[in-house]
Formats: C-alpha cells, sequence, structure tokens
C-alpha cells in the first residue's frame, strides 16, 4: 500500500494479534529490506548482515524460523542465495539479479560491436580546440579521449570540476569529418540541459529519447533500435536500473 512504509504495516499486524516470530512477518521484513537495498543500487546483501539486520528490526527470532522462510522463499523463486568467490553466504531478490544480468548481456552486446568512425588525425582536431579554449587538456584527457575513440562503451568518471566535460566535447570535435547522429541523453529535465552548454546541442530526458509513451511504452526498444551511431548519457549515477536498460537495448550494436 503506497505511503505504508513497513514498520506502520508491522505495527498494525502486532497490534491486532500477529505473532513477533511469525513467518508473515520474518517474510514481509526480508522482502521489504531487499527491496529497498535493491532500490539504493544493492543488488545483494551478505546472509550474515541480513541476520543481523532482522534481529535488530524485529527482535530476537531463532535461526531455524528465519531459515524456514528464506528456504521457502529461494524454493518459490523470490530469492537467490548463493556464496561469492570467497565463500561468504549472500542473497537476493531474483529480480534484481536478472535485471543486472540482462543489462550485463546488452553492454556485452554492444561492446562486441563494430567501429566505423574515422578518427585519423584526431590529435589536430583537438590541439585546435585546446588553441581555441586557450587552455591545454592534461595527459589524463587526452588518454581519456583516446580511449573513448577505441572503444565501443566507456565510463568517464571523476569529481566535479576535473574535466569530464571537457573530454566529452573534445571527443566529438575528434570525430569531426564523420557523417553520424548522435544524442545527448540524462534522467532528468534539469541534467539533460545542462549537457547544451558542453556540445552546443539540445539535451533530452531518457523518456523523451526513447519516444516514451504512457499508453505503449517506448517507441525505440530492442526491437526498434535508435538511429543513432553515439549516445551521451549524463549523470549515470542517478540513472536507475530499470530506465538503463531499456535505454541500451534500444542502442544499436
Amino acid at each position: 500500500v503506497k505511503g505504508i512504509g513497513f514498520r506502520k504495516a508491522d505495527d498494525i499486524a502486532l497490534n491486532n494479534g500477529l505473532e513477533y516470530d511469525s513467518a508473515e512477518r520474518i517474510r514481509g521484513f526480508i522482502q521489504h529490506y531487499l527491496e529497498e537495498e535493491g532500490e539504493n543500487g544493492n543488488s545483494y546483501v551478505y546472509a550474515n548482515y541480513l541476520m543481523y539486520t532482522i534481529e535488530d528490526s524485529l527482535g530476537y527470532i531463532e535461526d531455524e524460523k528465519i531459515g524456514a522462510v528464506v528456504n521457502g522463499l529461494v524454493n518459490e523463486g523470490t530469492l537467490g542465495l548463493d556464496e561469492d568467490k570467497s565463500g561468504y553466504k549472500r542473497v537476493y531478490l531474483k529480480k534484481y539479479k536478472e535485471l543486472e544480468q540482462r543489462g550485463c548481456n546488452e553492454l556485452v552486446r554492444i561492446t562486441k560491436g563494430k567501429n566505423r568512425f574515422n578518427y585519423a588525425g584526431w590529435e589536430d582536431r583537438v590541439k585546435q580546440v585546446e588553441k581555441w579554449q586557450g587552455w591545454t587538456h592534461t595527459e589524463e584527457q587526452w588518454e581519456g579521449i583516446k580511449t573513448v575513440l577505441e572503444n565501443q562503451v566507456v565510463v568517464i568518471t571523476g569529481e566535479a570540476g576535473t574535466g569530464k566535460s571537457s573530454v566529452v566535447s573534445a571527443m566529438l570535435k575528434a570525430l569531426e569529418g564523420n557523417t553520424y547522429s548522435f544524442a545527448q541523453t540524462a534522467l532528468s529535465g534539469r541534467a539533460s540541459a545542462k549537457l547544451q552548454e558542453v556540445t552546443g546541442e539540445e539535451g533530452q530526458t531518457i523518456h523523451r529519447l526513447l519516444g516514451f509513451n504512457p499508453q505503449e511504452g517506448f517507441m525505440y526498444n530492442k526491437h526498434n533500435k535508435l538511429p543513432l551511431d553515439l549516445v551521451i548519457l549524463d549523470e549515470i549515477s542517478l540513472v536507475g536500473g530499470r530506465i538503463f536498460l531499456k535505454l541500451i537495448e534500444a542502442i544499436n550494436t
């Protein structure tokens, strides 16, 4: 029920006679907690930490009762349970693992695509940018521009003011002479508008870029790809897994 958090629902249930160690209460908390973690970008938690969190939030409950609920959720396909490379058990909602796996598969697909850009002599074009802007790029920025030109999927990270936007605008300058179409996008309208300051071209929200219609969904999707050669996605830390998947599914190999 929207607007009703777990704590309020739990209080109502306990006040109406639900046993503090009932399977329904344990199950409700586990699903709530893993859902919350998933929305925060944590696709799994370690089993020992989950046990600690259950006790901290619900009070002491016998391990056997918690284990029975977890096994039930695993058997019905809601939860996944496995070990990491160090042998530590981890628990997760299967839907988040599947979402990440699908995203991974799409990124691998794009990474294996053929680079059709001709960027010979790109260094001279970037040096022209330096003359125009009145300052030179750092060695790391030069390496970043080269990496973008040579790879199909690149993530540019750094603190504010470290020159991420400069790498993007220099990369576009380096590709001059190619006939190509590109789009720059972000989750929010404000972030997409900020992109115009970098390239001089209009930015779009992801929903607008993909032609979202509330009745019909996304016009551009895995079956109807975007007619673009290059997509610049800004502020990726704000983008959730589901909308990110929709975007990369719509990008050509």
